[in-house]
């Protein structure tokens, strides 16, 4: 990850990246579309699924909709977050065991969109996901 990525990201897309790694398929391109500080990012998926993120700079945080036969339904979790935070708690772990929490195998396709998201926010322009 490069320094420019973490220096970027706020701590909402920190945890949107740590999202994408439990993702059921894989993301094969992205494109980033700004707009005076805040914009959007569209991720398209190998099963055919297109999700898009809206960046805020009125708000933090963010919502999950997915697409229903019945409209838009927002996705909430159905257990209330614990403080700390289950990444902050695997990173102690980290720190005093020397074990990482996951394999490096199973965080690479979640490093290569956000390395994607990146490369669009400079571009403009699609870009594939590297395998």
């Amino acid at each position: 990850v490069t320094k420019a990525i973490l220096d970027s990201l706020n701590p909402e897309i920190l945890e949107l990246g740590l999202a994408l790694l439990h993702l059921p398929s894989m993301a094969i391109k992205v494109r980033v579309n700004k707009n005076n500080g805040s914009g959007s990012a569209n991720i398209i998926f190998d099963n055919g699924t297109f999700a898009t993120l809206i960046f805020s700079i009125k708000n933090r945080g963010w919502q999950t909709f997915v697409e229903t036969k019945s409209g838009f339904v927002e996705l909430k979790p159905s257990v209330n977050k614990r403080v700390p935070s289950k990444s902050d708690l695997d990173m102690v772990t980290m720190f005093k065991t020397g074990k990482e929490p996951r394999e490096h195998k199973s965080i690479i396709h979640g490093i290569a969109i956000l390395e994607a998201l990146e490369k669009s926010s400079i571009s403009g322009r699609w870009e594939d996901i590297e395998k």
